[in-house]
């Protein structure tokens, strides 16, 4: 454990002294918000204000659950900085160097993923609170501080789960410029992916099924339920029930499989059976790199 929190320690000592890596993951999240503000919002408010939503709910209703789904794509590209150091330790041969220290390349690894997700989390976080500071303003509307604790928490697990996605994506990239090509285009597929920025009932058929096993999937599912819990009571006092369930779960708020509407246990179970592929993939494949690395 010594081990792994001295590799975490330097990762994030390392992000903090290049103010570059600060700057950009500052402004990502920015440009996130901005992306869904200016070419999304007035788009899914005309389409959610002719459904089952009462007017006076609609904009409040958009803005809350969208945001939710803007989180999961913060979450992974605030990850982006860390996982840039991975890579270039591995094109410096300083990962290399590392194992002449008494740690194993799992344990290297685990540095890595656990500083990648506390700085995720960080900002993660953060862009949380100021959300509420924006519906407070806004909408004259908070969240209870059980539900806020609960995005927090939901959050880190996120910036858990990202993070180790990242990683195992990442692990045989060897140098940062394929790397920067590699979190472009990661970075703008991750909010489709995830049904953040449109639902995924707008995507072909038989891509819908292999989503629904991608965790940022249910993870901005848990998330927009979440976000949503206050204002349900409200709505379903003037909407059809029937036709708002379907709202719900045309937009990714519910998630179904086999006709059935998931409960966030179970989509927790599936994030968790996520998590521990994820381990053993890194497991697996930090075994296989000790074997190269020991071959004379």
């Amino acid at each position: 454990m010594r081990n792994i929190r001295y590799v975490v320690q330097r990762n994030i000592d390392l992000f903090y002294n290049n103010k570059l890596n600060i700057l950009l993951s500052f402004a990502s999240i920015p440009i996130v918000i901005a992306l869904y503000a200016f070419f999304l919002r007035d788009f899914l408010i005309d389409i959610i204000g002719q459904t089952a939503v009462p007017q006076e709910y609609v904009r409040e209703f958009t803005d809350r659950f969208m945001f939710a789904g803007l989180l999961v794509v913060i979450n992974t590209t605030t990850c982006f900085g860390i996982i840039q150091i991975f890579v270039n330790d591995a094109a410096s041969g300083i990962r290399r160097d590392f194992l002449a220290a008494p740690i194993t390349i799992f344990s290297l690894m685990m540095g890595y993923w656990i500083s990648a997700g506390i700085i995720s989390a960080a900002f993660t976080c953060a862009t949380v609170l100021g959300g509420e500071i924006f519906f407070n303003i806004f909408y004259e509307s908070t969240l209870s501080p059980e539900l806020i604790l609960r995005i927090l928490l939901i959050t880190f697990y996120s910036s858990c789960i990202n993070a180790g996605i990242l990683l195992c994506l990442a692990k045989n990239l060897k140098s940062t410029t394929t790397f920067s090509t590699f979190a472009n285009l990661y970075g703008t597929v991750i909010g489709f992916l995830s049904g953040s920025y449109l639902p995924h009932y707008f995507y072909p058929e038989w891509l819908t099924p292999i989503l629904f096993w991608y965790p940022p999937t249910q993870i901005t599912s848990i998330l927009r339920q979440t976000y949503v819990d206050t204002l349900l009571p409200l709505m379903e006092k003037g909407a059809n029930e029937q036709y708002l369930n379907m709202l719900l779960k045309d937009f990714g708020i519910y998630i179904t499989h086999n006709e059935a509407v998931l409960t966030i246990s179970q989509q927790c179970s599936i994030i968790l059976m996520a998590l521990a592929g994820l381990f053993l993939f890194l497991w697996v494949g930090c075994s296989e790199d000790w074997e190269h690395i020991m071959k004379p």
